[in-house]
């Protein structure tokens, strides 16, 4: 801070804000010194990969700082079949920019030629593919599944390099007659959110070795990452030996997600809180098991619970905005055996594998 003569002031108090990229400041102000200098307080940016922007204000002089999030991983969202709203579309890509604030290192890039993912994927009307991927293209839409209730979304990965088996394309589809109450719960983004995870390749991907005791009680994921990510948020009494996988819900609940009975409302366990669900660690670092590089710092305030959660209790609960005893998600899960799409690019088998209902305990819980 100057005064006419080119003089540092002190004393005066500049403000600071947050105005895009959802961080959050040590403080709201700062005054200056001696010098006239100001420090500013520590500015610790959003999670998601977006432009991240400060504002300083000092009564009607502004001046903005501009940070971002390095990440070489590309996501490439792309709608296909009915038309979306700008504020639908915006879930989507909010969903992909917050994945690219922990997925940070590139995959090698995959050609691909005439890829076929009309049938392949199940995109409709969508012409082949000609063209290098340096990530991962997801094709997204809304669509008329089956009505009101029952299936409210299918995702999952279709077509993955041969060689670190992670996704080069993969689709997301949600029932439009089941929008306005994922939207009206609050839940819709959550949803979104743990549904691109598994196009990513969360629970679609998984396999043996880490995977172990596939379709047993004792399902763990032995991931050195997601063990790790787990003692973390203070889950050592529990992951010493393998992270709890989901063990119930039958195909696309058990061995494709984060026990619920363990991890209550962490973002990928088979059933979501409507409320608070973290992206955790846990998740996070299980990336890195997969082969994904991760920035571990880019995760959600999380805890794991001490004492575990009675599915009984939440089974015993009531059943919200769906039909009960009805599967409400198809995952579309990797192959043991996938066939060869051309070179380096292997077509997964899409199995579209149900889910349990969504449920509803004391704490208003819910199922993705």
């Amino acid at each position: 801070m100057r005064d006419q003569f080119g003089n540092g002031v002190a004393g005066d108090t500049v403000k600071f804000s947050v105005v895009d990229g959802g961080g959050f400041l040590a403080a709201p102000m700062a005054v200056s010194n001696a010098s006239g200098s100001v420090t500013v307080p520590a500015w610790t940016v959003g999670r998601s990969a977006v432009p991240q922007r400060l504002r300083a204000s000092f009564g009607s002089v502004t001046a903005d700082f501009t940070a971002g999030i390095a990440s070489s991983y590309t996501m490439d969202v792309r709608f296909f079949g009915a038309p979306m709203t700008e504020a639908q579309k915006a879930l989507f890509t909010n969903a992909a920019a917050r994945i690219g604030g922990f997925i940070t290192g590139g995959v090698l890039p995959a050609t691909v030629a005439n890829l076929d993912v009309d049938n392949g994927c199940g995109a409709k009307g969508v012409a082949p593919l000609t063209e290098t991927v340096d990530g991962i293209v997801i094709f997204a839409s809304i669509q008329n599944i089956d009505g009101p209730g029952k299936i409210l979304a299918q995702s999952g990965p279709c077509y993955v390099r041969s060689g670190n088996r992670l996704t080069i394309v993969g689709v997301m589809e949600f029932d439009s007659s089941d929008l306005a109450s994922l939207t009206t719960s609050g839940s819709l983004q959550d949803v979104i959110q743990h549904e691109m995870l598994h196009v990513v390749g969360l629970g679609s991907l998984w396999n043996a070795p880490l995977l172990a005791n596939r379709n047993l009680a004792t399902v763990t994921w032995t991931g050195a990452g997601g063990i790790a990510g787990c003692t973390f948020h203070g889950g050592s009494g529990v992951c010493g030996g393998g992270v709890p996988v989901e063990n119930t819900g039958g195909a696309g609940t058990a061995n494709a997600h984060w026990r619920e009975t363990t991890f209550t409302n962490e973002l990928m366990t088979g059933f979501l809180n409507r409320g608070n669900n973290p992206l955790s660690q846990l998740t996070i670092r299980s990336m890195a098991d997969l082969g994904y590089n991760v920035n571990m710092a880019d995760f959600d305030d999380y805890t794991v619970p001490l004492t575990p959660l009675s599915i009984s209790a939440s089974r015993a609960s009531t059943i919200v905005g769906i039909v009960p005893n009805e599967e409400w998600e198809h995952v579309f899960t990797l192959a043991e055996v996938p066939t060869s799409a051309g070179p380096g690019i292997e077509r997964v088998r899409m199995q579209r594998t149900p889910m349990a209902p969504v449920e509803s305990n004391a704490a208003s819980k819910s199922a993705p």
